[in-house]
């Protein structure tokens, strides 16, 4: 079995009004099956709110066809920074 690691990557504003694309580790899986690492990504996602939508509604959607990834994406508004949520493989 494999491990795993859920990625956040965010885009924030910076001084001088500049976006910037930030990786993080949001939570280091163990040893588990690829269906179970897919329902605890969904999971996460759902908890998360990127810094910038605090204080905004948000929606959790799939991007791509394996699963693997989720977007967050406000919902009220036609444009926030984007948030992705990914399923990685850790490799040791």
């Amino acid at each position: 079995m494999a491990k795993w690691l859920i990625v956040v990557e965010e885009m924030t504003e910076v001084a001088g009004g500049r976006a910037e694309r930030r990786m993080k580790t949001l939570v280091r899986l163990g040893e588990m099956d690829p269906k179970f690492a897919r329902k605890r990504l969904l999971r996460e996602a759902k908890k998360y709110t990127p810094a910038a939508l605090k204080g905004v509604s948000t929606a959790v959607c799939r991007h791509g066809s394996d699963g693997d990834t989720y977007l967050i994406v406000a919902k009220e508004s036609k444009w926030h920074a984007f948030c992705t949520v990914r399923l990685l493989e850790r490799v040791s």
